[in-house]
């Protein structure tokens, strides 16, 4: 009896150990993985070039970190190569640019000079216009590739950001009254001071208005507003025109993008004003974000920096 008693104690303290080596195991286990996911996030997070390195016998977390770097190492490949590829394409952009401005500007010179020889002629007007329109759209394209390569840098100071806004609205006074449009501003006298670059903002807050008469002329209304939180102003410039649609809304900041309505003499555009505008804010540490409602309401606001 006592023999058997000892058996079964035996038994019972080899199964205690056995569950006790098990948890164990299944514990670091746990731990491992938990530290690849936690890993992955801040890889993804900080999107570094990093592979995890885990030190373990365990067959398990040892296959996981194997196939994780695998994919890990094809996606930093494949970033590299589409990074290249990008500076490739923006060298590309650059010299393109410059190549077509040269003869464009020297033509352009030809035409002023047959519009002085022969005034008011309709035709050299409409070759004018359209050599501007070119040259507008590569030069657009020559700042958007300054901007993405990192080539432009802002002046990023202490500026006001009221007197800033309603400089911008000033200069679109002539063609909102001749559009009839309702023109809604609350900007506060007081200055409110802003980190920014003042010829960027400038820029931003003209593609933005320009957006806003050229597609909101339908709700005859544009508004422009101020607000101040904690540690950031936000610009506000409101339209009641056609609006966006809720699928379309990320589209409008990518290049080359207009909507559907472009393709009418009314809408045409080059696509670049709004990824330039984006470009611009997010450089000077700022977001710009947008909200529609089609026929009702579309508000983009600039949110930057505040300063004391």
């Amino acid at each position: 009896m006592n023999i058997m008693t000892i058996l079964l104690g035996i038994l019972v303290l080899i199964f205690i150990i056995i569950y006790i080596l098990e948890h164990r195991k299944y514990t670091l286990q746990s731990k491992q993985i938990e530290y690849i996911a936690n890993k992955i996030e801040e890889i993804i997070e900080n999107e570094t070039l990093e592979l995890i390195l885990i030190p373990t016998e365990n067959e398990v977390v040892k296959s996981i970190a194997s196939s994780v770097n695998h994919l890990l190492d094809y996606s930093n490949k494949n970033k590299m190569a589409y990074e290249n590829s990008k500076i490739s394409m923006m060298k590309m952009l650059s010299n393109m640019s410059h190549d077509l401005k040269t003869p464009l500007t020297t033509l352009k010179g030809y035409v002023e000079m047959l519009r002085l020889k022969f005034n008011n002629d309709k035709m050299i007007e409409k070759v004018d216009l359209r050599i501007n329109e070119i040259l507008e759209l590569i030069n657009k394209f020559f700042n958007l590739v300054k901007l993405e390569s990192g080539d432009k840098i802002l002046n990023i100071t202490k500026v006001n950001v009221c007197e800033i806004c309603r400089k911008n609205m000033f200069e679109f006074y002539n063609i909102l009254s001749e559009k009839e449009f309702y023109v809604d501003i609350n900007i506060p006298e007081n200055p409110i001071y802003v980190s920014a670059d003042e010829e960027a903002l400038s820029r931003v807050l003209k593609n933005i208005i320009h957006n806003a008469i050229k597609y909101g002329s339908d709700g005859k209304y544009i508004g422009i507003s101020i607000d101040v939180c904690e540690n950031t102003v936000c610009v506000g410039i409101e339209d009641h025109g056609k609006g966006i649609l809720e699928k379309y809304k990320e589209n409008v900041f990518e290049r080359l993008y207009t909507l559907e309505d472009s393709r009418s003499k009314d809408y045409q555009g080059s696509g670049l004003g709004l990824t330039i505008s984006k470009e611009l804010v997010e450089h000077m540490n700022g977001k710009i974000k947008l909200t529609s409602i089609p026929n009702k309401k579309t508000l983009f606001n600039i949110i930057l920096p505040k300063e004391k």
